[in-house]
């Protein structure tokens, strides 16, 4: 059985506005490799508006001039997912942390599904109708019940565990990057430790963010 979460700095994880989720979600991913860039960078090179980011497709290739060749984009857009689909995407997001690369997901979130806290996690504090929104997916969980280590940018506590089940369940009709061709022997460098995986281990920043107000398409 396997529990990992990637180390990235959990200070910068909230967003600064209402609408940069997916440039936030960004710098989290590339804060793990040890990339430092600003949010606003970020926004300017994915084409993130006050209206949000549009799709997935527009982070990958950012991710890709970042971090060379690797990194894919998936999209479910049938809703639900097909079991073939909710198995490729564990395999993505396993083989991906496996080498050291974070997923970003766009996912939307109705009242009825906002994401539930597993694994003693606290569940974060969606509001305000159906959110549309992205987050970087930093770990997994084969422990049990399968789950996916969280950092979302928009809602406190900023990161937790939710199960892969719901995670699924989130990322339809939208999509993922991931870098899975990436998987190989895992190479410790700066800012790719593995960090603790308990909830406890996430003492992140306190400062408040609204919900994000992304209306992606």
């Amino acid at each position: 059985m396997t529990e990992r979460i990637l180390a990235y700095d959990r200070s910068i994880v909230p967003q600064e506005t209402g609408w940069w989720c997916g440039p936030a979600s960004t710098q989290v991913v590339l804060d793990s490799r040890g990339i430092h860039v600003s949010e606003r960078e970020l926004a300017n090179r994915i084409g993130t508006t006050t209206d949000g980011t549009n799709y997935v497709g527009l982070i990958a290739p950012i991710l890709r001039d970042y971090l060379g060749d690797g990194y894919i984009e998936r999209y479910i857009e049938n809703d639900p997912a097909t079991p073939e689909q909710v198995e490729q995407l564990w395999r993505d997001i396993r083989a991906s942390i496996d080498a050291g690369f974070g997923v970003v997901a766009n996912i939307v979130a109705p009242p009825s599904n906002y994401p539930r806290g597993v694994m003693g996690s606290e569940s974060p504090a969606y509001s305000g109708g159906t959110v549309f929104h992205y987050v970087a997916i930093m770990g997994y969980s084969d422990d049990g019940d399968r789950a996916v280590w969280v950092a979302d940018s928009g809602f406190r506590p900023f990161g937790y565990w939710c199960s892969f089940a719901q995670m699924a369940t989130l990322i339809p009709p939208k999509g993922y990057t991931a870098a899975p061709g990436k998987a190989g022997p895992m190479k410790k460098q700066r800012g790719l430790d593995f960090a603790a995986a308990r909830p406890g281990a996430a003492n992140v920043n306190a400062a408040a963010t609204e919900r994000c107000q992304a209306r992606d398409h």
